[in-house]
């Protein structure tokens, strides 16, 4: 693998996973402070506490079927895996990298969609992620025109 090729695949974050408890916990003392009677407040923590738990369990822990579970950039390109598939993919200029947090943007080839991808510090090695945002910075994010 060359310096410009980065294979690597992700982990759960731990600052993600906090950030998302927060928010949860936060949600859930809002609801409690609703001025309703408490079955009605009971019947949308429930709610809440169901909906939140789906999207942590899927989206927090890269457990969905269309989390995205590896990004590679290769000689011909990036790619995107998810648990199933292997996206070719064009990184979108609307992509931003800082040396927090990576928030990328990519426009799968081939489909008229695009995958959003958000990478803490944390959720790969320490190294890769440095070599990741100079690669990111030095190589052109905007798609070709």
């Amino acid at each position: 693998m060359n310096m410009q090729e980065i294979d690597t695949n992700l982990k759960p974050s731990a600052v993600l996973v906090i950030l998302s408890s927060l928010i949860l916990l936060c949600t859930a003392c809002l609801v409690f402070d609703l001025p309703l009677s408490w079955w009605v407040r009971s019947v949308i923590l429930g709610l809440v506490l169901v909906y939140g738990g789906n999207i942590f369990w899927h989206t927090m822990l890269l457990r969905g079927k269309n989390a995205i579970l590896k990004i590679a950039l290769t000689t011909d390109g990036w790619e995107i895996h998810d648990q199933t598939t292997i996206y070719p993919a064009e990184l979108g200029g609307e992509s931003t990298v800082t040396t927090l947090l990576c928030v990328l943007r990519f426009k799968v080839l081939g489909e008229n969609r695009k995958r959003s991808v958000i990478i803490f510090r944390d959720a790969i090695e320490p190294e890769i992620y440095r070599r990741f945002v100079a690669i990111l910075r030095m190589t052109k994010i905007l798609p070709s025109q």
